[in-house]
């Protein structure tokens, strides 16, 4: 059963917000079908990369401990993708009714980490109970070429040349100038970390943002006050999203995720969004996403590829996708968001490309109360390049904005 919409070529391709119900339907004077979809799903609710969560000294107080192994998707971010996939099955149907879906008819792709492969699972199993759709993924262990690409061609990086990249990018004043627009943040976060601890034995702002030596086989990196505090806000974040009583130590609160959010956009803008670098990491997973639009018999209707928020961040970059999911900071992916792109064919039998973000908000993922009766989960993505119908891309264009994107 092919999805049916309404689109206005010029305006927005569908009535969906992020924030709030959603809006009254735009005027529309042509039918479109929806062809194929994909999607880039970050991960469910992990539990913290490191144990501890973060190095000693960072904070005053024990981090708290999590239900699984560090790095592990919890029980409670499975169960929150499983109603993500439910969502999806009515936001992307390919069939009619509650039957499995024809072979062939959905591609489920996912990173070897055991939080991208069982979010995987957890998002087929919402979106098709009872099915046997299982994700494949490259040998454990081993880099994924569209997921881990620089990983996995370590020779084709030019890391002195990435970070240049990066540093020709930075504003007057270099990253200094960054820890100083950021400082009353990295204040903030400081006193949910350390409480009345002196700021001289704890917290993050102490540690200069720097580039960290150069890592064969890896993207340039940052250390110090930004890349610090990006990762301690983030599990800041997954402790509300998890569903934990006392976010950062009962100091935290959702204004505070929302606004030191922006750390964790700075640091993928620093680094994944550097032209360079999202050629070089986003490049083969945009590469995956078109080939998924593909018109040739056999393409399946729904891809979904699950990765991890740095995945989202290149692929944005390259294509210029802005978004913000209320509570969170712009262009900052919660667990279990996702960035797409959809083949749409009108009446008269043009096709265009529409991006979209597909994104429950923190509150939903806390109290898995997403359903597929809410529609402030989808944004439509302006595709800058496709000036002036932004929201839907002419195919052919499109393809040219891909091209000039992850050309070297």
């Amino acid at each position: 059963m092919r999805a049916r919409a309404r689109l206005c070529l010029a305006a927005a391709p569908f009535v969906l917000l992020a924030s709030g119900a959603a809006a009254s339907p735009p005027s529309a004077d042509r039918e479109i079908v929806v062809e194929r979809t994909v999607m880039l799903m970050r991960h469910g609710v992990r539990a913290p990369l490191s144990d501890p969560a973060m190095p000693p000294g960072v904070a005053a107080s024990p981090w708290p401990e999590w239900p699984v192994p560090r790095a592990h998707l919890t029980p409670h971010g499975f169960e929150a993708v499983v109603r993500v996939g439910g969502f999806d099955r009515t936001a992307f149907p390919i069939e009619r009714g509650k039957g499995c879906p024809s072979p062939g008819s959905i591609a489920l792709l996912a990173d070897n980490d055991q939080r991208t492969t069982e979010t995987a699972r957890a998002w087929a199993k919402g979106y098709a109970p009872g099915c046997s759709i299982e994700p494949a993924t490259v040998q454990s262990g081993q880099p994924d070429p569209i997921f881990a690409p620089i990983e996995a061609a370590p020779a084709a990086f030019d890391v002195e040349a990435a970070r240049a990249a990066v540093e020709r990018r930075l504003p007057p004043g270099g990253f200094a100038a960054l820890d100083a627009r950021y400082a009353p943040l990295l204040d903030r976060l400081d006193t949910i970390l350390c409480g009345d601890k002196p700021r001289a034995e704890c917290g993050v702002r102490r540690h200069p943002t720097r580039l960290r030596p150069d890592h064969r086989g890896r993207e340039p990196r940052l250390g110090g006050a930004i890349e610090e505090g990006a990762k301690a806000i983030q599990i800041l974040t997954l402790e509300y999203a998890q569903g934990m009583p006392r976010t950062g130590w009962g100091r935290a609160d959702k204004e505070d995720l929302r606004k030191i959010g922006a750390l964790r956009a700075q640091l993928y803008d620093t680094i994944h969004r550097t032209p360079a670098i999202g050629r070089a990491f986003g490049g083969p997973t945009v590469r995956r996403m078109v080939a998924g639009l593909s018109e040739k018999t056999g393409t399946p209707r729904l891809t979904m590829l699950i990765g991890h928020d740095s995945n989202i961040a290149a692929v944005a970059g390259l294509l210029d996708l802005h978004w913000q999911v209320p509570g969170l900071a712009p262009d900052d992916p919660p667990p279990s968001g996702a960035i797409g792109l959809q083949l749409v064919r009108n009446t008269a039998g043009e096709r265009f490309v529409r991006a979209i973000l597909r994104s429950p908000t923190l509150d939903a993922v806390r109290s898995e109360t997403l359903s597929s009766g809410r529609r402030d989960v989808f944004t439509p993505l302006p595709i800058p390049a496709c000036a002036p119908t932004r929201l839907a891309c002419p195919i052919d264009r499109f393809h040219r904005i891909v091209n000039r994107a992850i050309a070297p």
